[in-house]
């Protein structure tokens, strides 16, 4: 028979059991996110700038954009940008963000869909999960 002996074993039972306190996985959490968050804000930004185009488009909306800033819910720790206020003639820039999105309703299609969702994920998404990897390792003493 062949020994077997195990080193860290000690190390890895304590990260782990320090992962099962609810208090210390949120405030991680809430670093990764945080640490996440100003890449994704531009993103945002950015793909909501690239698709407010026309003549009558005066960068409102995409201007517009801020953040809720980190926060926990039953679902886990997040954080939202998302456009908020009014442009001068008093129309809502979520509004205007879902009308870009989506379009103009089937009775009334005067404004073609600009999809800038999820062209804002793609290009923040590797970014914004390396980033918070690191951040993690580094909470974890990972490296």
């Amino acid at each position: 028979m062949a020994d077997v002996e195990m080193v860290g074993m000690d190390d890895l039972i304590q990260k782990l059991e320090k992962l099962g306190d609810q208090g210390y996985v949120e405030d991680v959490g809430k670093k990764m996110v945080d640490a996440a968050y100003p890449m994704t804000e531009a993103a945002v930004k950015s793909a909501l700038a690239s698709v407010e185009t026309g003549p009558y488009a005066t960068g409102s909306v995409s201007a517009s954009i801020t953040g809720t800033g980190t926060k926990v819910n039953a679902y886990g720790v997040y954080a939202v940008a998302r456009p908020t206020g009014r442009d001068s003639k008093g129309v809502s820039n979520g509004a205007k963000a879902a009308f870009l999105q989506y379009g103009s309703p089937k009775e009334n299609p005067k404004l073609h869909a600009r999809p800038w969702r999820q062209k804002a994920v793609n290009s923040v998404q590797d970014s914004a999960v390396k980033t918070m990897e690191e951040v993690l390792k580094s909470e974890m003493e990972l490296d």
